[in-house]
């Protein structure tokens, strides 16, 4: 929405990461930043693939068919 802010997919992966700090997801947030800061291509950062991710790592399976990308 903050297109002057967030110009690229990866600007908004990285804001989103920026806040996950506690439990199991500031570890899983803090190696995600540095694999998108330190990449070759930070290009390659795309915003279905970051909610794909974040369904793997962070979505109760037993929630039945819920997701993050519900969530956001």
């Amino acid at each position: 929405m903050r297109h002057s802010e967030f110009p690229d997919e990866c600007s908004n992966v990285l804001f989103i990461l920026l806040y996950m700090k506690g439990g199991t997801a500031g570890p899983w947030a803090t190696q995600k930043i540095n694999s998108i800061l330190y990449l070759a291509n930070a290009e390659e950062v795309m915003w279905a693939g970051f909610v794909l991710e974040l369904d793997e790592m962070f979505v109760d399976p037993n929630q039945g068919d819920g997701s993050v990308e519900e969530l956001i």
